[in-house]
């Protein structure tokens, strides 16, 4: 196969032709791809293969990072991480400099390198069995207001009344790392939520006992 390197426009023109396709000359350049084993239908033609991305340039946008701050602000990357995370010892009028260098060029901090750099992901999860139970919207309510106020984002999660499903729930905000997980009347067997509790960072159970060294708890 050959690729066009002169469309302009994902939705016209197909990116990838065979060699000998006449509707699409002009330059292109070899291209390997995986094609599947079965052939394909007449409806399904190689030739109509089309390949996602920008209608100029590069198929993604650079994204601007800290480096880029620091070079156009004329400070170090440390300079620029102080301001971004409020430290003291800036001046006044760098840390003003920096931050309209921020704003002008669109600058948003990495999550994922922050919470690397702090071991916190500034969220918290929150597992309810049944989120259509009108005793459980509240509960959420006041959690994500009281973390909004602390500067955290909350994940809800639905586990329907299944341990199953929550068993997974809790599993995936352990993979997420949730700086803590609040467990609304959990239906795990004992044994396995207190093997849960103990592969997350804190954790909170509401109308649940658990061993204070595992989670605090809450009666509602």
């Amino acid at each position: 196969l050959l690729v066009q390197s002169d469309v302009l426009d994902d939705l016209g023109s197909p990116l990838i032709a065979s060699p000998t396709h006449k509707r699409y000359p002009g330059s292109a350049t070899p291209f390997h791809a995986f094609l599947p084993s079965d052939p394909l239908t007449r409806a399904e033609s190689y030739d109509t293969v089309h390949v996602s991305g920008n209608k100029r340039g590069n198929l993604r946008e650079s994204r601007i990072t800290i480096a880029d701050v620091a070079r156009e602000a004329g400070v170090s990357r440390q300079t620029v991480s102080r301001v971004l995370n409020d430290k003291m010892e800036i001046s006044a009028s760098t840390r003003e400099s920096v931050t309209q260098v921020i704003e002008r060029l669109g600058y948003s901090p990495s999550g994922v390198a922050r919470s690397l750099a702090t071991n916190r992901t500034l969220t918290v999860g929150l597992v309810v069995p049944d989120i259509t139970n009108p005793f459980f919207p509240e509960i959420a309510r006041g959690v994500e207001d009281v973390a909004r106020e602390h500067g955290y984002e909350m994940f809800l999660c639905n586990s329907v009344e299944d341990p199953g499903r929550e068993d997974h729930v809790l599993r995936a905000l352990e993979d997420k790392r949730v700086d803590g997980t609040i467990i609304c009347s959990s239906r795990l067997p004992q044994e396995r939520l207190f093997e849960r509790l103990r592969r997350q960072r804190a954790a909170v159970l509401v109308n649940r006992p658990a061993p204070t060294e595992l989670a605090g708890t809450v009666r509602v």
